[in-house]
């Protein structure tokens, strides 16, 4: 009993603490890992990270040589992201990747924060601490090996924000960068294109010309259409298909080999299509509701979430990193659990979620976690967090706190 007690004692003193400033926690988490990951890459600087592979990609077009083609240090990107690197190589490679780092981090604060106040602006700054703290999980694999998908992130939430705000130009910059960086974004432009497509075509097109044609400004043009043909010829060729399931592409073409159903890639390949066409559809079908000012909050945010699932579960490029992209669908609906009245079934869905999300995330620091990938948890955890988001009532009551240790606190109006 005596134990008890202090629990609660420790909870109560905790969550008054929090009440009172509630940023305290996701700003502690974040600096924190900023920090630690920051000494890390400077004392390692090529342990645990992709940035030497960035590194060497820049060195290799700052020199003219193919960028392609080094399956010992695969660069995926496309020249665009070449250029950009070879700036870097005006400052140490140790330097350098925490600028990268910070600068993903950067894109993706901004993002989050414009998502946020676009969709969710009843939010309490408790709620929006639990939103940051949502976040962060998910994206500590990402920044501490300088992946790029927290700076995918943050620009295609930025691009919806910027989209329903009728910010076309910024819009139309976000994704021409996000699709440079993954070809498999421009799923999101379509869908975004479908609802006002006179609005956003124009600056999308000129975006994609411009950003296209950045390494022309540092080689002359026989070399850069050469790292163009190349790159496409290295993206149609990694498809990891006939991979074993441990280096498998984390979707449903893993789930299929994983539990041997009868289906072969390219019946898959026609689901994959079929999935694309539905939510094509589904978003044709609601273009009046999206159409409206101000816009359907709901609408907007199941169509980010469905997207982000289709990039997820069906799309070309999935690895165990490109699931940070899971964070947003994660921290919703963490904060709709706790501050406002869903059914049983939706709450506990949401739990079920988060925690295989949680673990398909953390389990490679376990000796088990290779093998638990091999059942597909990565895409599981994905398409329950997406059902749990499609149930979520997002007119419910509102809660002004956090539940007790023992029962929950009464709740009030918006």
């Amino acid at each position: 009993m005596d134990n008890m007690q202090t629990l609660r004692t420790l909870f109560h003193g905790w969550k008054a603490l929090f009440l009172k400033h509630p940023y305290w926690l996701p700003i502690s988490l974040w600096l924190i890992l900023v920090i630690v990951v920051s000494v890390r890459a400077t004392l390692s600087p090529t342990k645990g990270t992709v940035y030497p592979t960035f590194a060497l990609a820049g060195h290799t077009f700052a020199k003219g040589e193919p960028v392609y083609g080094n399956y010992e240090a695969h660069f995926r990107y496309s020249p665009v992201w070449a250029a950009f690197f070879s700036v870097f190589n005006l400052i140490p490679d140790q330097i350098a990747s925490i600028v990268w780092r910070l600068l993903n981090l950067v894109i993706l604060t901004w993002g989050a924060y414009r998502f946020q106040k676009c969709f969710f602006p009843e939010w309490s700054d408790l709620a929006c601490s639990i939103w940051w703290v949502g976040l962060f999980p998910f994206c500590i694999g990402s920044f501490n090996n300088a992946q790029a998908n927290m700076l995918l992130l943050g620009l295609l939430m930025g691009s919806v924000a910027t989209f329903t705000a009728r910010q076309w130009t910024l819009c139309g910059i976000l994704l021409a960068i996000a699709i440079s960086l993954k070809v498999y974004p421009f799923a999101m432009a379509l869908l975004l294109l479908l609802i006002r497509p006179k609005e956003l075509l124009p600056p999308l097109v000129v975006s994609l010309l411009l950003i296209a044609g950045i390494p022309f400004a540092f080689h002359d043009s026989a070399y850069v259409i050469d790292l163009y043909r190349d790159w496409i010829h290295s993206s149609l060729g990694d498809t990891k298909i006939e991979m074993d399931l441990k280096n498998s592409n984390r979707d449903i073409w893993l789930l299929i080999k994983a539990y041997s159903l009868p289906i072969s890639h390219r019946a898959y390949q026609v689901i994959q299509l079929a999935a694309a066409a539905c939510l094509a559809f589904w978003t044709w079908r609601n273009r009046s509701t999206l159409l409206k000012t101000p816009p359907s909050r709901t609408k907007y945010v199941w169509l980010f979430c469905l997207t982000i699932t289709w990039m997820l579960v069906f799309g070309p490029a999935s690895e165990s990193s490109t699931y940070a992209l899971f964070a947003p669908l994660a921290a919703i609906g963490v904060v709709m659990a706790i501050f406002t009245q869903q059914t049983r079934a939706t709450t506990l869905l949401i739990c079920l979620g988060v925690i295989v999300g949680l673990l398909s995330h953390f389990s490679s620091a376990f000796s088990f976690g290779r093998e638990l990938h091999h059942y597909g948890i990565h895409p599981i955890g994905a398409l329950l967090m997406l059902v749990a988001v499609l149930r979520i009532r997002f007119d419910a009551p509102w809660r002004n706190t956090l539940p007790s240790l023992t029962g929950t606190s009464p709740t009030v109006p918006i």
